[in-house]
């Protein structure tokens, strides 16, 4: 009975932990930017628990960088914090004269969606990105005290912010705990999502946007998982709140609060720096009307701008150190710098900007981007969506900027912000997976909820949109998995060994001396795998053969990967046929790319590394073992 209630436990205690710790850090912030007697407790809260849990991922990523990353250091300093966040939560809980935040029925039930998919992050399941780098990178720097990076190593060398706050619950080694506090986040983003409203002066909205923000299949999909995109949406929405209760006195500690959220989101993806953009500008736009002096709108556009990079440049000057250029991988043409090609270039501007429907070429043209609002809803598999969101979302979001020929005030902030960053990433020729526009969904819902707002005037309209935005949730629902058989630990430990990884790494691990460092071939999914590696980090662009056009011959990469201190190579022959015989996605080694003869040359290099330059030593679940000679 105790080990079952500890699998429960142990995990909800660990995000508990994080969460006070992070209340002491960003509730004394919160507080000082935040000058409005109108905002209730929830949004402090929620607000504090970002701001706090974004301070501690900057502690991470600065012990890190130092090389001292250690479990112990951070479990300390982590308890430390927590004691004094419950002392601070214990003398707030007394009642206060504040408003209360009232979600309505709407907001109660996206609320208690989220409540639905609390067992769901109990469930051991990790899939793609998690194997590959959003908990292994982490579980990486605690295991080598270090934030760590190797060539070509394509997700370790770009910012990644929300990874570092998966630190924190992987202290102790509970994978669930890193699902849980995510699902916090989201959480979180959405409490701050309806105090938008009530800042707009539409309170009633709130609950409107926030199922409407649920309401899409691929958002469902993420939540309680490891997936980054939730969270960024949350820290955009704090952002965004920010900017909604700039008040015309004190506007210095808002505006720090508002540019240091840019700037942290800006270091979790750079693809998210096309959202953060108009949020930034919408800050802008308010701080200069409230300021008449040009000396004092210069100041304020200082502070929003110099916090934004004061909390990014850690990572600009990593990047730079390691690449030579501070945005790898982008602006190469500006920048120039190292760990970079063709083959990665096509990678993510032509097959992650494919366009199912109209062609590899089709991102970036007018066609297309006047396509996707219909693509996200009705042929989502065009726009690499296979989940598809909302109409009910989508339609309203288009006809929000009609609302604005009769609302006034800071709506003139939110729909153009969310029509900027929607229209900017259909048009530009970036990489468009769908789901690199779930961190807007959010504010586009807030968007979407302005077309109801001119109705509120009349008393039946509210109680009738709130029906409509919880229809529009229940017509698209996923219901949310349940395995119950996860709450035991015989259950538990059954459902994490059907992961990619948790049977090979074990034996890999049985077959290799305790000092091996491996470099894996073909393979990327090492979550599991509890010693030092090379990941070859994209199976359509691998790190191997970038490593190996570099070096010119197998001689010179063997030589390579021995200076690395590299012992053992591991293949995953499954993954190596796809990309010898050319049917990898969208034709990365296409002719064009890697011409017939050279294409050849390089896959006989590739098998002369492992004919000539390393021996065999043994097969685990399909992977071939080899050591470098």
């Amino acid at each position: 009975m105790l080990a079952t209630a500890w699998v429960v436990l142990e995990p909800l205690l660990t995000v508990g932990l994080v969460a006070l710790a992070a209340l002491a850090v960003g509730g004394p912030l919160v507080d000082r930017a935040t000058v409005s007697a109108a905002t209730s407790r929830a949004e402090r809260t929620a607000a504090g628990f970002l701001v706090g849990l974004a301070a501690l991922g900057l502690v991470v990523l600065a012990l890190g960088l130092a090389g001292v990353l250690h479990r112990t250091l951070v479990g300390l300093l982590l308890a430390g914090l927590a004691v004094e966040g419950g002392v601070r939560a214990w003398r707030g809980s007394s009642p206060d004269d504040r408003p209360r935040l009232a979600p309505g029925l709407a907001g109660w039930a996206a609320l208690a969606v989220l409540a639905a998919h609390l067992p769901k992050a109990f469930i051991p399941d990790f899939r793609w990105d998690s194997l590959v780098y959003h908990l292994t990178l982490p579980r990486t720097y605690l295991r080598e005290a270090a934030i760590t990076a190797q060539p070509w190593g394509f997700n370790g060398l770009m910012p990644h912010n929300l990874e570092l706050t998966y630190v924190l619950a992987l202290l102790g080694d509970q994978l669930v705990a890193a699902r849980l506090l995510a699902l916090a986040v989201v959480t979180a983003g959405l409490v701050l999502l309806m105090g938008c409203a009530s800042r707009l002066g539409a309170p009633a909205l709130g609950g409107v946007a926030a199922l409407l923000a649920l309401a899409s299949p691929d958002v469902q999909h993420d939540l309680a998982t490891t997936y980054t995109e939730g969270g960024m949406g949350a820290y955009l929405v704090l952002a965004l709140w920010g900017v909604l209760g700039l008040e015309s006195t004190r506007r210095g500690p808002g505006l720090v609060l508002v540019g240091a959220t840019l700037g942290w989101v800006m270091g979790c993806k750079y693809t998210t720096w096309i959202y953060v953009a108009p949020v930034g500008l919408g800050a802008a736009w308010v701080a200069a009307r409230a300021e008449p002096d040009p000396r004092g709108q210069l100041r304020d556009l200082g502070l929003l701008a110099g916090s934004a990079l004061a909390v990014l440049a850690p990572w600009l000057v990593r990047s730079a150190a390691l690449t030579g250029n501070p945005v790898w991988p982008n602006a190469h043409g500006l920048f120039g710098g190292r760990w970079w090609s063709p083959i990665l270039a096509h990678q993510l501007h032509g097959k992650m900007s494919y366009h199912g429907r109209l062609g590899e070429e089709a991102k970036g043209s007018a066609e297309a981007a006047l396509a996707l609002p219909w693509d996200l809803v009705m042929d989502p598999r065009a726009v690499y969506t296979p989940k598809g969101w909302s109409p009910a979302l989508v339609v309203l979001f288009l006809l929000s900027p009609l609302a604005l020929t009769v609302l006034r005030g800071r709506w003139w902030v939110v729909v153009p912000a969310a029509w900027l960053g929607f229209w900017t990433f259909a048009f530009l020729p970036v990489p468009n997976e769908g789901r690199y526009l779930l961190p807007l969904v959010p504010i586009l819902a807030l968007a979407a909820a302005a077309p109801l707002a001119p109705l509120l005037r009349w008393r039946v309209a509210a109680p009738l949109a709130r029906l409509g935005a919880l229809a529009a949730y229940l017509a698209q629902a996923q219901a949310p998995p349940l395995e119950p058989a996860v709450f035991t630990p015989e259950g538990k430990a059954a459902r994490l060994a059907r992961n990619d990884g948790a049977r090979w790494a074990p034996a890999l691990e049985a077959l290799l001396p305790a000092d091996a460092k491996v470099a894996f071939l073909f393979e990327n999914k090492l979550l599991f795998w509890e010693h030092p590696a090379w990941a070859d980090t994209l199976h359509d662009a691998p790190s191997s053969f970038e490593l190996l056009r570099t070096a010119g011959s197998a001689e010179a990469m063997a030589r390579t990967l021995r200076e690395a201190g590299i012992t053992h190579l591991v293949l995953n022959p499954r993954n190596a046929r796809v990309y010898l015989q050319r049917k990898v996605p969208t034709a990365l080694t296409h002719p064009t790319l890697l011409p017939d003869a050279r294409f050849a040359e390089e896959v006989a290099m590739f098998r002369q590394l492992l004919a000539e330059q390393a021996e065999p030593v043994g097969t685990v679940e399909g992977r071939e073992v080899y050591r470098l000679r």
